[in-house]
């Protein structure tokens, strides 16, 4: 159950207490897990606005942050994720069975979040990375796990329909990644490719046409997308989606 914000929360700066922060929008949004005579909170500001809530220690409070940061990565728009996935129960109520998203905020990190919707309450989860390929592989690898359980445990109407597609989603998100590791790797060799006239060869190699590899080397296609604008809501996150 969600823990209820603070009335009133301690008169300080949280930043001054911060022993974990984490940032959002340019900075706009932070997240930090503060430590103030010898209680902990969880404590989320924005301009004009301060969310804190108790917490029984630093372990909670990260968890809790974790996964109140979740629901910002998840709610990108899914044009402007490097990989992006959402899953409704077919049954008819139409709810979310399973969610996740792969955004590249430039400055403040690569995150990969998932929402669970199979209990009483969505339950979210974070996990940052150094570099895109790993995180797109940590996403395929997150689907692929729901797919088993979600089978396992028949918990929709529907468990083999969403076990597949949520395969192929996975395996999707795997092409997609190889194939912006594959372009950056060709545009890294690209002054040895043209010094040994191979592009011909590289073209076949790697299964194009000539005119395609130019446009790879020139960074038109496969690439990884530019980082989000992370823009948060105007309100704070709810719980339950």
């Amino acid at each position: 159950m969600r823990p209820a914000a603070l009335e009133n929360p301690p008169p300080i700066d949280p930043r001054d207490h911060a022993i974990q922060s984490r940032s959002w929008d340019d900075g706009q949004v932070r997240f930090h897990v503060v430590r103030h005579d010898g209680r902990y909170y969880a404590w989320i500001a924005w301009p004009g606005h301060h969310l804190v809530y108790p917490m029984p220690s630093a372990a909670a409070a990260r968890s809790f942050l974790a996964s109140e940061q979740a629901f910002w990565v998840l709610t990108v728009p899914p044009a402007e994720c490097v990989a992006h996935v959402l899953v409704l129960d077919p049954g008819g109520s139409s709810h979310i069975i399973y969610r996740a998203a792969v955004v590249d905020g430039g400055a403040e990190g690569i995150w990969l979040a998932t929402g669970d919707g199979t209990g009483a309450e969505e339950s979210r989860a974070l996990a940052g990375f150094a570099d895109l390929a790993a995180a797109v592989e940590a996403f395929a690898d997150r689907l692929t796990d729901a797919a088993g359980r979600i089978e396992r445990d028949g918990l929709t109407d529907y468990p083999a329909v969403i076990g597949a597609a949520l395969r192929y989603r996975a395996a999707l998100a795997g092409a997609d990644g190889a194939r912006a590791t594959l372009g950056g790797v060709l545009r890294g060799h690209q002054a040895q490719i043209r010094a040994d006239r191979a592009v011909t060869a590289v073209a076949c190699t790697v299964g194009v046409s000539r005119e395609f590899l130019h446009r790879v080397l020139a960074s038109g296609e496969w690439a990884w997308p530019a980082p989000a604008r992370l823009t948060p809501s105007t309100a704070p996150p709810p719980v339950v989606i």
